[in-house]
This record gives structure tokens, C-alpha cells and sequence, in this order.
């Protein structure tokens, strides 16, 4: 067996001392050439330390982890948190246009019962691109959150931001902060209003958002 081969099994069989550093080591053999197909055995897995080290290999892996993109679906769905939180940053890496229901999967994210990944997900509107999320809007499962899809992706004016979140529709101020985040480039004052909101998920990820654009603008 290759070294990739015994990292998987102890991975699968949930046998290694430490899971953290043999991801590591995993996506390390993955990266010099070791075949990503048996990146499916962790993803297919039923064992946690599995679970997890796949989906965050599929999150370093880049735009090569096209070849089992659309098996990182089942962790969008996994019991393990750490996978579901990790699997959105594959999706957003690697998705492209053709893969509209796995995108639609990913956006699901704002219902998850964890608030460290409906955060994720936020941050996964605030950066998918515009062929991204015009792909997965066919995909959603229900009319209100293809509009407001759309409506995402359809450059909202900043005032327009700033009155959905103050909505009292949980779904709106969601898209809303996703919005402020989108504009901040250009616009910071929906983010601004966005990081008061007494919604304390919406202004938690409005705060995140304007530290990561404050440490780009000093670099």
C-alpha cells in the first residue's frame, strides 16, 4: 500500500492518533499526484474523522477538486458540522455553471440548524460569483428564495440593502448581509448598518466581513 492508501484507511477506519495532521499529509499526497478518485472513500464514509478530512482536503484542493465535486454534495448534507462548514468553500471554489443543483445545494446553508455554518453560508452568497448564482437559482426549492437569489445577484442598490435588514423576514436580512458584503467594495455603508442589526448572526458576519476588508486594505 501507498502512503495515501494507509492514510485513507486509518482515516475511514477512525485509527489515527492524530486526524488533523493526517489530513494534512493526505492532501499533501493528493497535491503530488496521488489519484483524488479515493478522496470518495473519506466522502462516502460514515466516520467522522473521514468526513472531516475530506471536506476540508476538498476545501485546500483549489479548482482541482472539479474530478469528485459533485460527490462533495453528500457532505452538504453530512451530520458532522466541520464537514458541512468546509464542503461550501469546495463548492465555491470549484462549482462551475453546469452545476447549478449542487450550488442551490450550497445555498441551502442558510437553513442549517448551526450558526457556524448558515455564517458559512452567508459568507458563500457574499462571494460566489454572478454565473454561480444564476445557476443555481433554477435549482431552490422554492419561489421566495429563487427571487431573492436574484435579487442578490441583480446589484441591489445600497438603499434598497439597508430596508431588508431591517425586515422582519429572518430570510430577507440573510440576503440583505450577503448584499452589503457584495457592495463593500464600492459601498461600505450597508455593511456599516449591517454590523448594528439586533439580528446578532447578521451583525457578527457584518463585523467579520468589515475586519477581512479593513486587513485587505492595509496589506
Amino acid at each position: 500500500m501507498s502512503r495515501g492508501d494507509d492514510l485513507v484507511a486509518g482515516l475511514v477506519a477512525g485509527d489515527v492518533a492524530d486526524p488533523d495532521a493526517a489530513a494534512n499529509d493526505l492532501l499533501d499526497e493528493f497535491l503530488d499526484g496521488y489519484p483524488l478518485e479515493y478522496l470518495r472513500d473519506l466522502i462516502r464514509s460514515d466516520s467522522e474523522p473521514a468526513q472531516r478530512a475530506a471536506a476540508w482536503i476538498a476545501s485546500e484542493l483549489g479548482d482541482r477538486v472539479g474530478p469528485v465535486l459533485e460527490d462533495v454534495s453528500t457532505l452538504l448534507r453530512s451530520p458532522v458540522r466541520y464537514a458541512r462548514f468546509f464542503a461550501l468553500d469546495a463548492v465555491l471554489v470549484g462549482a462551475t455553471p453546469a452545476q447549478g443543483r449542487l450550488i442551490a445545494e450550497a445555498i441551502g446553508g442558510l437553513a442549517d440548524g448551526d450558526a457556524a455554518v448558515r455564517w458559512k453560508t452567508l459568507r458563500f452568497l457574499a462571494r460566489a460569483s454572478a454565473e454561480q448564482l444564476a445557476a443555481g437559482v433554477p435549482y431552490l426549492p422554492d419561489e421566495p428564495l429563487r427571487v431573492l437569489t436574484a435579487w442578490l445577484n441583480g446589484d441591489p442598490e445600497p438603499a434598497d440593502v439597508a430596508a431588508r435588514l431591517a425586515s422582519d423576514d429572518p430570510r430577507q436580512r440573510q440576503f440583505a448581509a450577503a448584499a452589503a458584503a457584495r457592495l463593500a467594495a464600492r459601498d461600505t455603508a450597508p455593511l456599516t448598518t449591517a454590523s448594528a442589526s439586533a439580528d446578532t448572526e447578521i451583525s457578527s458576519f457584518a463585523k467579520d466581513e468589515i475586519e477581512l476588508l479593513s486587513v485587505r486594505r492595509r496589506r
